[in-house]
């Protein structure tokens, strides 16, 4: 099944949260959460739960996705007022 949502078979999403407040724990807890991403993450992520560092084609479901959502982005918002977060162009 083609759609716009990538990751359909997953069982389960699982996100993982750190609040700390001292700024000296900053790169350790980033430190931390990459490895933890890296270690249980089979390179996928939903978008809304991503970090900004991964690979496009984690977060959108492979490079044909990818590709085809391009080509969407390109026709309906060509002035690319909708690409703040993720963007796939």
């Amino acid at each position: 099944m083609s759609t716009a949502y990538p990751w359909r078979e997953a069982k389960c999403w699982m996100m993982a949260s750190a609040e700390f407040t001292k700024d000296e724990l900053s790169e350790r807890v980033e430190e931390y959460g990459r490895g933890f991403r890296d270690h249980i993450g089979e390179g996928k992520v939903y978008v809304n739960f991503s970090s900004g560092d991964e690979d496009l084609r984690e977060m959108y479901g492979g490079e044909e996705r990818l590709e085809r959502l391009r080509t969407l982005k390109a026709k309906w918002d060509p002035e690319g007022r909708f690409s703040f977060y993720n963007p796939v162009a």
